[in-house]
């Protein structure tokens, strides 16, 4: 059976997520992981590290972990923003590695936890301990809400 590193434990020895070809790799500041509220899953500063070991910040509020497309041209991972009411939701967020881009994409979720990214469908699990829904997420039908220019 397959483990993943959850949305609450993916710091540790798991800091650093490596993509296919093994020259890059996402990089979570782990002193500087909070609990989005007590109890709550981790969010902190995530840093692409490129093959020339050059370090990009890609979000002060990422959360965790994240999951490489198998062919390496694309990165998956929560990023955490406030709510309307108060609290924090997490959108999906994907590092576009050749273009050098973060798109941000308009639904929200309450907590993710990614499993697989295939080509352009990433898959996992939403709210993973409250009620889990199956998450399955197209990336050529999605809305974008925002592109950031890494």
């Amino acid at each position: 059976m397959k483990t993943f590193a959850s949305p609450w434990d993916f710091s540790g020895d798991s800091r650093q997520f490596y993509a296919p070809d093994g020259l890059q790799y996402l990089r979570y500041e782990t002193e500087s992981l909070t609990e989005i509220a007590m109890g709550g899953p981790l969010s902190g500063p995530c840093f692409w590290v490129r093959p020339d070991g050059t370090e990009v910040l890609l979000h002060e509020t990422c959360g965790g972990p994240p999951v490489w497309q198998r062919q390496g041209n694309y990165v998956a991972l929560p990023i955490w923003q406030l709510s309307l009411s108060g609290g924090r939701k997490a959108c999906l967020g994907v590092v576009a590695i050749t273009r050098c881009e973060l798109i941000l994409f308009e639904e929200k979720f309450s907590v993710l936890q990614l499993e697989e990214f295939d080509d352009q469908l990433i898959i996992g699990i939403e709210s993973p301990i409250y009620r889990p829904k199956s998450l399955k997420f197209d990336l050529t039908s999605a809305t974008v809400a925002r592109i950031i220019s890494l």
